[in-house]
């Protein structure tokens, strides 16, 4: 096998192994209700943790992650959410003054598909919990 081949197996195996560390890596998840689900729906980068080590599973979907899962599931990938990040349809969503700042492209897409929309005054509350109102 020549060099080449025996680099980019080891840079295969490297990126398939850190990736399924970093599911594993998610204590909180461990025995829960939804472990199962959890683990499949990270390892089809649809859902992410809250921060390196916590998935946070029994807390609320929030707004902005509600806008990521929309745009996954429809087939956006992050290089078009990154296209779609140039300007916020939403006055409290943009890459200058928002928290959630990572989530405006995928804001801005889901809203042009017309499946989220605002408060009605020109905001949409990124960091709020998901509602079915």
């Amino acid at each position: 096998m020549d060099y080449k081949k025996k680099i980019s197996i080891v840079i295969l195996t490297l990126c398939i192994l850190s990736h399924t560390f970093s599911i594993f890596a998610m204590p909180d998840i461990i025995g829960h209700r939804y472990e199962e689900s959890i683990r499949t729906l990270v390892s089809l980068e649809i859902l992410e943790g809250r921060c390196e080590n916590t998935f946070a599973p029994d807390d609320f979907l929030i707004r902005a992650e509600a806008a990521k899962v929309a745009g996954t599931l429809l087939g956006f990938t992050e290089e078009d959410a990154n296209k779609a990040r140039n300007k916020a349809i939403f006055a409290d969503v943009s890459v200058e003054i928002s928290r959630h700042n990572w989530a405006v492209g995928w804001i801005n897409l889901i809203a042009n598909e017309g499946i989220i929309v605002g408060d009605g005054t020109g905001n949409y509350n990124p960091g709020d919990a998901l509602s079915l109102n």
